[in-house]
C-alpha cells in the first residue's frame, strides 16, 4: 500500500510558483521588462508585458496585432486632447468624425457577430473619408463656394495624418504590373485576383480606385 500524501507533501507543488512570484518583483527583473516594455513600444504601443513574456510565439503575433490596432484608436484620442487645449474647432470636429465612424463599424461588426475594427478596417475608412471630401470639395469649387471647399481640404489634411505615405501614380503602375505577373493574370476576369494582391501589400497605401482603372488597362 502507498503511503497517504502528507500535507507538507501536497504544499510542496506550489512552493515554485511562490518562488517566481517574489522574483516578478526583483529589481533584475523588473528592470528587464521595462527594458523590453520600452522596446516593443517603439512597434506596438504599451503592452502588458508580464503576459507577453510568458506567451506562446502565436500569443505574442496576437498581442502585436491587437495593440497595433489599439495604438491607432490612442493616437486618434491622444490628437483629439491635444486638439481640445489648443482650442481648434475644426480639428476637433474632424477627428471626432473619425472617432465616430470608427464606433460605428465596430458595433456593426458586433452586431455580426465579428471581432472589433481591425487596423486595417480603420485605415479603409479613413480613404473612404478623404474620397468623400474629395467629391464635395470638387463640387463646391465648381459652385463658386471656395470657402465650403476650403473647409473640406482642411479635413482631408487631418485625416492623411493617419495614413502611411500614399504611392503616387508611378509607384502605383509599377505595383499593378507586378500583382498582374506574380497572378499571372491574363484578361478582366483576373481583376479581382490583382486587386486582392495590391490590398494585401498595401493595406491604405494607394487608392484602389486608380489602381483598379491600372490593372484594368493592363489586362485588356
Amino acid at each position: 500500500m502507498q503511503p497517504v500524501p502528507t500535507s507538507k507533501s501536497v504544499e510542496a507543488p506550489d512552493r515554485p510558483r511562490q518562488t517566481r512570484c517574489k522574483q516578478a518583483t526583483s529589481p533584475r527583473f523588473v528592470h528587464s521588462v521595462a527594458s523590453l516594455e520600452t522596446r516593443l513600444d517603439l512597434y506596438v504601443g504599451p503592452l502588458q508585458v508580464l503576459h507577453y513574456v510568458n506567451a506562446s510565439a502565436l500569443d505574442k503575433r496576437a498581442v502585436i496585432r491587437t495593440r497595433k490596432s489599439g495604438t491607432m484608436r490612442e493616437h486618434l484620442s491622444d490628437a483629439l486632447n491635444a486638439a481640445v487645449k489648443k482650442q481648434d474647432k475644426r480639428r476637433i470636429s474632424t477627428l471626432r468624425l473619425i472617432t465616430t465612424a470608427i464606433k460605428d463599424r465596430d458595433v456593426a461588426n458586433r452586431s455580426a457577430g465579428r471581432d472589433p475594427v481591425s487596423q486595417e478596417e480603420v485605415l479603409h475608412i479613413l480613404i473612404k473619408m478623404i474620397k468623400q471630401r474629395e467629391e464635395s470639395a470638387r463640387t463646391y469649387e465648381d459652385n463658386g463656394r471656395l470657402e465650403l471647399a476650403e473647409q473640406e481640404r482642411d479635413e482631408i489634411a487631418t485625416i492623411r495624418e493617419f495614413l502611411p505615405p500614399q504611392l503616387d501614380h508611378g509607384e502605383i503602375e509599377v505595383a499593378c504590373r507586378k500583382a498582374v505577373e506574380d497572378t499571372e493574370s491574363k484578361s478582366l476576369r483576373d481583376v479581382g485576383r490583382c486587386m486582392n494582391k495590391l490590398k494585401e501589400r498595401y493595406p491604405g497605401k494607394m487608392d484602389f480606385g486608380k489602381a483598379s482603372t491600372v490593372v484594368k488597362g493592363l489586362l485588356r
